[in-house]
Protein backbone atom coordinates (compact mmCIF):
# COMPACT_ATOMS: atom_id res chain seq x y z
CA UNK A 1 0.00 0.00 0.00
CA UNK A 2 1.25 3.48 -0.77
CA UNK A 3 1.32 5.45 2.44
CA UNK A 4 1.47 9.21 2.29
CA UNK A 5 2.89 9.53 5.76
CA UNK A 6 3.82 13.18 5.47
CA UNK A 7 3.98 15.66 2.64
CA UNK A 8 7.73 14.97 2.57
CA UNK A 9 7.65 11.39 1.25
CA UNK A 10 5.56 8.49 0.01
CA UNK A 11 6.68 4.96 0.90
CA UNK A 12 5.63 1.88 -1.03
CA UNK A 13 5.69 -0.52 1.92
CA UNK A 14 4.00 -3.34 -0.02
CA UNK A 15 6.36 -3.34 -3.00
CA UNK A 16 8.27 -6.37 -1.76
CA UNK A 17 5.05 -8.39 -1.49
CA UNK A 18 3.97 -7.34 -4.99
CA UNK A 19 7.30 -7.57 -6.81
CA UNK A 20 9.72 -9.50 -4.60
CA UNK A 21 11.98 -6.45 -4.33
CA UNK A 22 11.81 -3.79 -1.63
CA UNK A 23 11.78 -0.12 -2.42
CA UNK A 24 15.18 1.54 -2.22
CA UNK A 25 15.34 5.07 -0.86
CA UNK A 26 17.41 7.20 -3.26
CA UNK A 27 18.97 9.83 -0.98
CA UNK A 28 20.91 11.94 -3.46
CA UNK A 29 18.42 14.83 -3.55
CA UNK A 30 16.80 14.27 -0.16
CA UNK A 31 17.37 16.54 2.81
CA UNK A 32 18.61 15.07 6.09
CA UNK A 33 15.26 15.78 7.77
CA UNK A 34 13.45 13.83 5.03
CA UNK A 35 15.78 10.86 5.46
CA UNK A 36 15.32 11.03 9.23
CA UNK A 37 11.53 11.06 8.85
CA UNK A 38 11.67 8.05 6.52
CA UNK A 39 13.83 6.16 9.01
CA UNK A 40 11.56 7.05 11.93
CA UNK A 41 8.46 5.93 10.06
CA UNK A 42 10.13 2.75 8.83
CA UNK A 43 11.22 1.83 12.33
CA UNK A 44 7.70 2.45 13.67
CA UNK A 45 6.23 -0.05 11.20
CA UNK A 46 9.20 -2.46 11.46
CA UNK A 47 10.10 -1.96 7.80
CA UNK A 48 13.62 -2.74 6.54
CA UNK A 49 15.13 0.05 4.46
CA UNK A 50 17.85 0.18 1.83
CA UNK A 51 19.23 3.71 1.45
CA UNK A 52 21.29 4.44 -1.66
CA UNK A 53 23.45 7.41 -2.62
CA UNK A 54 23.68 8.48 1.02
CA UNK A 55 26.95 10.37 1.02
CA UNK A 56 29.12 10.63 4.12
CA UNK A 57 28.15 14.26 4.77
CA UNK A 58 24.45 13.38 4.95
CA UNK A 59 25.12 10.24 6.98
CA UNK A 60 27.19 12.24 9.47
CA UNK A 61 24.44 14.87 9.68
CA UNK A 62 21.86 12.28 10.74
CA UNK A 63 21.03 12.17 14.44
CA UNK A 64 23.51 10.01 16.37
CA UNK A 65 20.86 7.38 17.11
CA UNK A 66 20.48 6.73 13.36
CA UNK A 67 24.21 6.69 12.75
CA UNK A 68 24.43 3.94 15.37
CA UNK A 69 21.37 2.01 14.13
CA UNK A 70 22.30 1.89 10.46
CA UNK A 71 24.81 -0.32 8.75
CA UNK A 72 26.71 2.23 6.60
CA UNK A 73 29.27 1.57 3.88
CA UNK A 74 30.93 4.83 2.82
CA UNK A 75 32.48 3.69 -0.50
CA UNK A 76 29.12 2.49 -1.84
CA UNK A 77 27.08 5.20 -0.09
CA UNK A 78 24.66 2.50 1.04
CA UNK A 79 22.97 2.31 4.42
CA UNK A 80 20.68 -0.42 5.70
CA UNK A 81 18.13 -0.27 8.47
CA UNK A 82 17.29 -3.72 9.77
CA UNK A 83 18.70 -7.12 9.03
CA UNK A 84 19.03 -8.54 5.58
CA UNK A 85 18.00 -12.14 5.12
CA UNK A 86 20.60 -14.87 4.81
CA UNK A 87 21.54 -15.62 1.20
CA UNK A 88 18.99 -17.90 -0.42
CA UNK A 89 21.58 -19.99 -2.27
CA UNK A 90 25.22 -20.24 -3.23
CA UNK A 91 26.59 -17.28 -5.16
CA UNK A 92 25.30 -17.45 -8.69
CA UNK A 93 26.17 -13.86 -9.44
CA UNK A 94 29.64 -12.43 -9.94
CA UNK A 95 30.30 -8.73 -9.53
CA UNK A 96 33.50 -7.82 -11.35
CA UNK A 97 35.26 -4.48 -11.39
CA UNK A 98 38.02 -3.67 -13.83
CA UNK A 99 39.70 -0.99 -11.75
CA UNK A 100 39.72 0.57 -8.32
CA UNK A 101 37.49 3.45 -9.46
CA UNK A 102 34.65 0.90 -9.89
CA UNK A 103 34.82 -0.25 -6.27
CA UNK A 104 31.97 1.93 -4.95
CA UNK A 105 29.40 0.95 -7.55
CA UNK A 106 30.34 -2.72 -7.31
CA UNK A 107 30.03 -2.60 -3.54
CA UNK A 108 26.61 -0.95 -3.96
CA UNK A 109 25.51 -3.87 -6.15
CA UNK A 110 26.89 -6.39 -3.65
CA UNK A 111 25.09 -4.80 -0.68
CA UNK A 112 21.84 -4.36 -2.63
CA UNK A 113 21.83 -8.03 -3.54
CA UNK A 114 22.64 -9.01 0.06
CA UNK A 115 19.76 -6.81 1.31
CA UNK A 116 17.44 -8.88 -0.89
CA UNK A 117 18.94 -12.20 0.23
CA UNK A 118 20.82 -12.91 -2.99
CA UNK A 119 24.32 -14.28 -2.67
CA UNK A 120 27.01 -12.79 -4.89
CA UNK A 121 30.77 -13.05 -5.12
CA UNK A 122 32.70 -9.84 -5.78
CA UNK A 123 36.01 -9.57 -7.62
CA UNK A 124 37.55 -6.14 -7.35
CA UNK A 125 40.19 -4.49 -9.53
CA UNK A 126 40.81 -7.43 -11.87
CA UNK A 127 42.28 -5.14 -14.51
CA UNK A 128 41.66 -4.76 -18.18
CA UNK A 129 43.93 -5.98 -20.94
Amino acid sequence: MLRNTEPKFLLDTDREQRTGVSEAIFCLNKQVDQITSILEHSEEIDHRVLLTRLDANKFNALPACWQQSLFYDAPSQVAILGDHPPPSHDPGIAIVSAGSSDYGVCREAELTLAFHGVAARAYYDVGVA
